[in-house]
């Protein structure tokens, strides 16, 4: 079964799909790793896993999550 994250700002309703996963375990590690973030951050959103059938997978989403990488070349 594919798993997905939900990200949403004020009602678990109005949430954007994040991505997908094909385990629970993964979904549920990135799962408190963005609410590690948020507390953080003092963030009000949240994040939750759901069974990808019942997120609407269409949904296009206006989050983005940039990953740099700096290295020190010798």
């Amino acid at each position: 079964m594919k798993w997905a994250l939900l990200l949403w700002a004020t009602s678990p309703t109005a949430y954007n799909v994040h991505s997908v996963y094909l385990q629970q375990e993964h979904c549920q590690e990135q799962v408190a790793r963005y609410e590690t973030i948020f507390k953080q951050t003092n963030a009000k959103m949240h994040a939750e896993c759901r069974p990808a059938k019942e997120a609407k997978l269409a949904n296009r989403t206006d989050v983005v999550y940039k990953h740099y990488v700096i290295s020190d070349a010798d």
